[in-house]
C-alpha cells in the first residue's frame, strides 16, 4: 500500500515538472516566390509517325517507312530529355534554401 502511494506520489510531483523550452522559433515567411518552369513550344511537339503501308508495299516502301519511325522516337526522346533537363533544373532551383 505504500508503495503505491508513494508511486502516486512520484507521479504527481513528476508531472509539475515544467519542460523546457528546446524547439527552435518558427521562421517568418516574409514572400513567396511561385516560379513555374516552361518548356519551348518546339520541344513540347514530336515528329510524326509515318502513315501505316498498304498491303502492297515493297521493301523499298517500307525501308524509308522503317527510318523515319526511327527518326521520330529518335526526336521524341530528344525533346523529352529537354524537357526533363529543364524540370530537373527547376527542381533543383527550388529546393535551395
Amino acid at each position: 500500500m505504500r508503495r503505491l502511494l508513494l508511486l502516486v506520489a512520484v507521479l504527481c510531483l513528476g508531472a509539475c515538472h515544467a519542460q523546457p523550452e528546446l524547439a527552435a522559433p518558427a521562421p517568418v515567411i516574409r514572400r513567396v516566390e511561385t516560379v513555374v518552369p516552361r518548356a519551348p513550344q518546339r520541344l513540347r511537339h514530336c515528329r510524326g509517325e509515318p502513315e501505316i503501308l498498304g498491303e502492297d508495299a515493297t521493301q523499298g516502301d517500307v525501308a524509308p517507312a522503317y527510318v523515319d519511325a526511327l527518326a521520330a522516337g529518335a526526336d521524341c526522346r530528344r525533346k523529352l530529355g529537354a524537357v526533363d533537363a529543364l524540370l530537373t533544373a527547376a527542381e533543383r532551383g527550388r529546393a535551395k534554401p
